[in-house]
């Protein structure tokens, strides 16, 4: 659980960087990272090898996913 917390705090403050330089919207910067969070750890759960997808195409997609979701809050 330290670990977890070192993790989301360190998250959280990359976010809020972000937010601050008008990169995105500054919203709960603890519930994005949590989001973030469970969103990755959680491809441990279904990632296959020999399931047609790279690990690189895999960063590519989730960075993407990432990066255009947050954007998308922008006003």
């Amino acid at each position: 659980m330290v670990l977890r917390d070192q993790y989301e705090t360190c998250l959280v403050t990359i976010l809020e960087n972000g937010a601050d330089k008008e990169r995105w919207a500054k919203e709960d910067m603890r519930v994005s990272a949590k989001a973030l969070i469970a969103m990755l750890t959680g491809v441990c759960v279904w990632y296959d090898p020999m399931g047609g997808y790279t690990i690189d195409q895999l960063v590519e997609h989730y960075s993407s996913l990432v990066f255009n979701g947050i954007k998308g809050f922008v006003p």
